[in-house]
Parts: structure tokens; sequence; C-alpha cells
């Protein structure tokens, strides 16, 4: 039997998947101390260091994947900007998807449909799929 998380452990363990993909990709990642900055992980690779966010969604509603890309409670919520993050990663465990996202690209909506379980790329996000060298140059082969 499946074991039942609350939204914070959803939140811990997506974080956790983001640190080994990252790391096994050759990037540098750093936590911040506590709980309070507006970012997940500052990573870097050569002389560049991102701020990054990470946001999941492991449900299907719909027929899409949705990932927040703002912040605050339910009452009051707030887009994140450039001055919070840099980029914001989406993860979909259940189909193993990750998705990259400028803060260019996502500074001005809520969220974010997301199709990874669809053959076919669909839905405007699809090209942030996999786009690693976002977080800073040339991935080493």
């Amino acid at each position: 039997m499946p074991v039942r998380r609350n939204p914070k452990q959803i939140g811990e363990l997506a974080e956790l998947a983001f640190l080994h993909k990252a790391a096994s990709l050759g990037f540098i990642v750093s936590k911040p101390c506590g709980d309070s900055a507006p970012y997940d992980f500052v990573v870097g690779l050569g002389r560049s260091v991102l701020r990054v966010q990470i946001k999941s969604a492991s449900h299907i509603w719909q027929g899409a994947y949705y990932i927040n890309t703002h912040f605050g409670s339910s009452f009051h919520c707030s887009n994140y900007a450039a001055v919070h993050i840099d980029v914001l990663v989406g993860y979909v465990p259940p189909r193993d998807a990750w998705y990259i996202f400028p803060i260019s690209v996502i500074g001005h909506v809520k969220s974010v449909r997301l199709y990874p379980h669809l053959k076919r790329p669909h839905g405007l996000y699809e090209h942030w799929r996999n786009r690693w060298d976002l977080l800073g140059g040339k991935l080493p082969r």
C-alpha cells in the first residue's frame, strides 16, 4: 500500500530527485540553510550560478499535469519574478519528466499545463522539457 504524503513531503521528494538528477549531470548543487529563501537550490556549472525553484505534479487533472508557477497561500499568491529566482524546474514523477523554465517564460502565469504522458509533443511548454542546458552552459558528455 502506498504511503500517503502531505504536500510538504511531496515537495521534499521532488527536491531530492532534482538534487540527484542535477548532480548526476555534473552540476554543482547547493541548498540554502533554512526554508526562507524564495528558491530551493543554487546551481552552477562552470562560472554561472542560478537560483532554482522546484515544483512538481503527480496527478493528471483535466488531461494534464499542472505545475504551479507562483508562491504564497491560496488567499494571496504572487508570481515568481527575476528578483526571486532565475529558473523554475517542473518535475512530473510518474513520467520522470523534467521541465526547465527560465523566469521570462513563466513569470506572467500562475500555472503551466504539461503533457508528458502523450506520445506526440503537445502543449505550449513541451519545448522546455529536458532543457538542462539552461542551468549553465554546455553539459559535460
